[in-house]
């Protein structure tokens, strides 16, 4: 099975670099013309089913795509395709959380994985959603996933031989593409890396 995932487009929340979880933002002008081009990039992958997180930013996303592929593709919606819950340590940035929050700050650094930022989630809550959602795409079919920055990496932690530490380095830019030929066994998630981080389709001569 072959699947392609991206990061919604841009939104104003976006440009701060605050942690947004459940925070609801529609596209920019900038980020309709992001998903636009990306869609165009995609529209002759063969792909057949569209999933997106139910949030406003990725929801546009994923119907803006939809709209160049060929046929009329359905965009559904999946709740475990969410953004990370980040709690009390919604829309901050990293330097506000470590001035306002030092304590919780150094122990998320200490584990990531597993500290679970008050009235939010973990990163392991985060991951185990990602691979209850993979185990049940199979088949021969192409799948495009739109999803949120974290939910991306966790995505990719389960599909990948990266650690985490690897998966952090790299930035993940809106409508960031990958894509992944995976053996469609719930048993085994991890497949070949066909596409990372790339950004090719923003490109002016792409249109």
């Amino acid at each position: 099975m072959i699947l392609y995932v991206s990061r919604h487009a841009r939104t104003e929340g976006n440009a701060g670099g605050a942690l947004l979880g459940r925070s609801d933002e529609p596209l920019t002008a900038q980020g309709i013309v992001e998903a636009e081009r990306l869609g165009r990039w995609l529209a002759d992958r063969g792909i057949d089913r569209i999933f997106s997180s139910p949030q406003r930013r990725a929801y546009e996303t994923a119907k803006i795509v939809a709209q160049s592929l060929p046929g009329r593709i359905e965009v559904r919606t999946d709740e475990r395709l969410r953004e990370m819950d980040f709690g009390i340590f919604e829309g901050l940035n990293l330097e506000e959380i470590a001035k306002q929050f030092p304590e919780l700050h150094q122990q998320r650094r200490l584990d990531k994985l597993n500290f679970t930022i008050p009235e939010g989630e973990s990163y392991q809550l985060v991951y185990d959603r990602m691979v209850s959602f993979l185990r049940e795409q199979s088949g021969k079919s192409a799948t495009l996933v739109i999803t949120h920055g974290t939910a991306l990496k966790l995505l990719l932690l389960a599909v990948t031989s990266m650690s985490l530490a690897e998966i952090e380095s790299f930035r993940y830019g809106n409508t960031a593409l990958f894509a992944f030929d995976l053996p469609g066994d719930e048993k085994n998630l991890k497949g070949k890396v066909l596409l990372f981080n790339s950004l090719a389709h923003l490109d002016e001569s792409n249109g």
